[in-house]
């Protein structure tokens, strides 16, 4: 019998290349460089992986994807994550700012995601081990 490493556990989330549409190419930027800071944030995280091409990781467990649209300084990001295994959409958030400073913008919403995705992450996970015996749960389930 194989025993599976808890790094074989960590849930995979696939970032997808995030959409831009609206009056300039702004959005488009926008959408490259909040994927690659997202991507940044998430993968310091010690409770899951992060990939940003399905044909170089392990079968992904939740996909990452978003929108933008930028209209004049309003920009709307809509983000959506689905759990693979059942298809659900896992977590959605929709995030509406004027963009006075592209980089303080980004780290703004970047901090929003990280922060709304590791709580939902959180209840999620504390729900699904609530049930199950201390003994079957590693560490960090039981933390």
């Amino acid at each position: 019998m194989t025993e599976t490493s808890d790094a074989d556990r960590k849930p995979v989330i696939l970032v997808e290349p995030f959409t831009g549409s609206g009056q300039s190419s702004l959005a488009a930027d926008l959408a490259a460089e909040f994927r690659s800071e997202l991507v940044d944030a998430l993968s310091h995280r010690t409770g899951s992986r992060v990939a940003t091409r399905a044909d170089r990781a392990p079968a992904p467990t939740y996909v990452l994807s978003g929108r933008f649209l930028v209209v004049g300084s309003a920009c709307r990001a809509s983000l959506e994550m689905i759990e693979v295994a059942t298809g659900e959409t896992f977590w959605t958030e929709k995030l509406d700012e004027e963009i006075t400073n592209v980089l303080e913008f980004l780290d703004r919403t970047v901090e929003r995601v990280n922060v709304a995705l590791r709580a939902h992450f959180n209840t999620y996970a504390g729900a699904a081990f609530a049930a199950r015996p201390d003994n079957e749960l590693n560490v960090q389930q039981l933390l």
